[in-house]
This record gives C-alpha cells, structure tokens and sequence, in this order.
C-alpha cells in the first residue's frame, strides 16, 4: 500500500510547486485497494492549488472550465478567441484545444489536477486526457494526477510520459495490522489468516470480512481476551458481495470479457472446458482471461479471490444461471480434444451430476446424465456412489 509518498515522487511534486518541471501521474490498482486514499495524500501534500474533475471532461469543456478560474496572468488574445468559438458551440482540432489547455494551465500554476476512475470515460474523452498527459510532463508548474484500474497502454511515443505507480494490495502482515487496528488488540491465531486469503490484501473487503466475523461471532471477546473460531464456508455477506460485483463492474460491459468471467465461474477447475463453454474463438478467449490475470483476478488460470466465482453465478437471473448449468453439464458430459501430446479429455459426468437438480434438464437428458455418472464412477472403483446413482 502506498502509506507515504516514494521520495522520487516527492522530488517530483515539489519541482512542480516550484515551477521547476511538470507531472503526468497514473496511479493505478484494484477497486477497493485503496487508490482514492492515496490520491488524497498525494493532494495533501502538494501545498499548492488542486482541482477535482470529472473523468468525463473532454479537452473543450476542461478548457471552459479552466478559464473560469481567476488567474494574475492575462489571457491571451488567442485563447479568448478560442473560448469564444466554443462558446458559440464550434468545434475546435484536438491540437488547437491541446495548446489552449496547456496555455490556460500555465496561467495557474502551480496547479494539479486530479481526476479519478478514468476508465470510466469514453475511449475519445480517455486519450484526450492521454495526449494532455504527455504535454502536463513538459509544462513547468502542473500536475496531472490520474487512478485508473489499468496500467495504461503506452505507445511508443515520446508524447506518453505517464510517471506510472501501482497502489499494491496489503500484505497478509499488512492485513493483520489493520484488523488489529480496528479492535485494539492482538489477534488469536488463524483470524488474519482466513481474512487475508478472502479479501487478497484489498482492505475494503477486509474492513467488509472483519465486520461479517465480528457480527456473526466467529471473532468475539470474552471481556478477557479476543477468540477466533472459522466461520461456516458457503456464505458470501451482503457487502462482501457488493465489493466483488463493482469489483468486476467495468469488465462486464464488455459482452465477449463477461462471457469468459462466466466460464471462469463456472468452471473454473478446467480451462480447456470452459474455452469451450464461454463458446468464443480462442484468441479472443486468450486475450479476455490474459485481461483477468492483468486485473488481478486469476493467476495461472485460478481465481485469486475464490468467493467471486459463486458471487458472479449467483448474480444471474435464474433462467440465465439455469442456462448456463445446462451448458455446462452439455461441456462436462463430451470428450475435448487436446493439443498433442496430451490424450483426449473424457467426459465428467460425476462433476455434470452436481449441477440436475438447478439445470432444469429434460427427464431423458437428466437420466444420460445419471448413467454416465454411475458408469465412471464404477470405473474409478468408486462403488458406493456408483450405487446411490
């Protein structure tokens, strides 16, 4: 976490209060991982005028906006005339209004900016604010702070000159230390632990778990000393659930990355099935889960914050849930060819037979089912279940 400013980062600021050097900055990391806190700080710690902006502020209305400001300096014939033009409703060349708002921002400074959750602009508003960022890093006396969910895609232009810092998740040490924080006092054993390896170092969703193990009695003082005793796996509480699903929010308007977060979901034990189940070409698919692991959501094909597949099940309508089982049972129940040398994937119906009672299959479709399942299980020795079957 970005506790204190690195001192490069300093240096950097106080060239810009001094008029010495500009800063485009993009910080960047999860929802939840505490970016607006560190963006705050940052503000703090500048000394000089900051202004809060939308991320949907294009170039021309920024422009109006920062003309509104008084400033010592005035105005150029120039820019008067091009805030006139926009005050007409015309249109002016992205260059020209690049010029202008560097212009108008140099009347200010020192100044920051600072705008939050870029990427929920539109791509147009978003690589005006990119193509700005590359002249703020020349203009003595500005800053640009930005937090985004990405690391920003540079081309290999001089212009992109995004000072890029990473607001990292906590440490499970980092992950005890503020739980111990909340109760003033030392944690038993295990506690940070099982928090920890829910909430992956993001600390809203810690603050979310501690609150769901506190209320539910799992962590509780006995007036002498804290005691820890594991909750009951299966329940996912409501703000936990809330966290998740923003969590992934901006990922599922994009039709073709929501279908692979689905097939992740619901098979997350077996890649090569879910390509199959998220029924997407296989780049686009290669490219929609390298985009998760990029996120921070799987590492090597598995999930990293294991809760969010059954949150993600579960937040579907039922008759969409209900046709994503039956698809699922349809993947499990065929054999996959492999790349060589690895055989072909038979069919698992005993991991299909979970899913009948909620897929709402026909009889016939749900007695294929059962049989297969019975007949592997009786291959794997597994006679019991073969029987119950």
């Amino acid at each position: 976490m970005l506790e204190r400013i690195p001192a490069h980062l300093s240096q950097k600021l106080s060239q810009v209060a001094s008029r010495q050097a500009g800063l485009a900055l993009w910080l960047w990391g999860e929802a939840g991982v505490g970016k607006s806190d560190a963006l705050e700080r940052l503000l703090q710690s500048v000394g000089f005028r900051t202004l809060r902006l939308s991320p949907h502020l294009d170039l021309a209305h920024l422009l109006l906006a920062l003309l509104e400001i008084p400033s010592s300096v005035p105005i150029p014939s120039w820019l008067e005339h091009s805030q006139t033009r926009l005050g007409r409703g015309e249109t002016l060349e992205r260059e020209t209004l690049l010029q202008a708002v560097c212009a108008a921002l140099e009347g200010l400074a020192p100044v920051a900016l600072a705008v939050e959750d870029l990427y929920q602009a539109p791509l147009e508003v978003r690589e005006g604010w990119t193509a700005l960022a590359g002249r703020v890093a020349r203009l003595k006396g500005v800053a640009l702070l930005v937090t985004a969910r990405e690391a920003p895609e540079i081309p290999e232009t001089p212009a992109q000159n995004w000072e890029i810092l990473r607001q990292e998740a906590m440490t499970e040490a980092e992950t005890l230390t503020l739980l111990e924080a909340q109760v003033g006092a030392t944690l038993p054993p295990g506690a940070g632990e099982w928090v920890h390896q829910r909430s992956q170092g993001n600390p809203a969703l810690t603050l979310e778990l501690f609150r769901f193990v506190a209320q539910g009695g799992s962590l509780y003082n006995d007036g002498t000393q804290w005691h820890w005793r594991i909750p009951p796996e299966g329940r996912v509480p409501i703000g936990v659930e809330a966290l998740l699903l923003e969590r992934v929010r901006h990922l599922r308007q994009d039709p073709d990355l929501e279908r692979v977060l689905l097939a992740h979901a619901f098979l997350p034990e077996n890649q090569a099935r879910a390509c199959v189940l998220a029924g997407l070409p296989p780049t686009v698919w290669q490219s929609g889960t390298a985009r998760l692991e990029r996120e921070g959501l799987l590492r090597g094909g598995v999930w990293l914050l294991p809760m969010l597949a059954g949150v993600l099940q579960n937040a579907l309508p039922p008759t969409e849930r209900s046709q994503w089982l039956r698809q699922r049972i349809e993947v499990l129940c065929q054999p996959l060819p492999q790349l060589p040398p690895l055989d072909e994937l038979p069919p698992d119906y005993l991991a299909a037979v979970r899913d009948l009672e909620t897929a709402w299959l026909e009889p016939a479709e749900q007695l294929r089912v059962l049989r297969g399942a019975a007949e592997q299980a009786e291959k794997l020795g597994y006679w019991r279940q073969a029987a119950e079957l």
